[in-house]
């Protein structure tokens, strides 16, 4: 059941220019590599983002809806935004300074691994077990 994109959206993504629509990536780490920024517009979806913890772990400035933060532990630390042209803002923002980028990446690498990390997993359900003990 792979990702289809409305032919809207190809259509838009078409007539921008620099914008690549490339659904259901197997592995996202090579495309991630390649791209200052990670952008995260989930408008549905459940639970944890996994695209959005790859981002991270690669010290990728992430821009998001508040959606892609659904599930997230802590704060993380991403340029956050509901509205359309205020994301697409926060991205151009993102793109045109270097050093908010390095920042912001290094923060987010920072966040995923003391929040999400197989560690802070173990330490997270060590917690929930002693709690239902008591």
């Amino acid at each position: 059941f792979g990702f289809q994109p409305s032919p809207r959206v190809v259509t838009l993504c078409r007539s921008a220019g620099g914008v690549t629509l490339t659904p259901d990536l197997p592995d996202l780490r090579a495309e991630l590599g390649r791209r200052a920024v990670a952008v995260l517009p989930f408008v549905s979806g459940r639970g944890i983002k996994n695209k959005l913890l790859e981002a991270a772990a690669m010290g990728r400035a992430v821009a998001c809806t508040p959606l892609a933060l659904t599930g997230a532990r802590g704060r993380p630390p991403v340029r956050c935004e509901a509205d359309p042209a205020r994301l697409a803002a926060a991205v151009a923002d993102l793109l045109g300074d270097a050093d908010q980028r390095r920042r912001l990446g290094a923060a987010a690498r920072e966040w995923v691994t003391a929040e999400h990390s197989w560690a802070a997993a173990a330490r997270a359900a060590a917690a929930a077990l002693t709690a239902a003990r008591a």
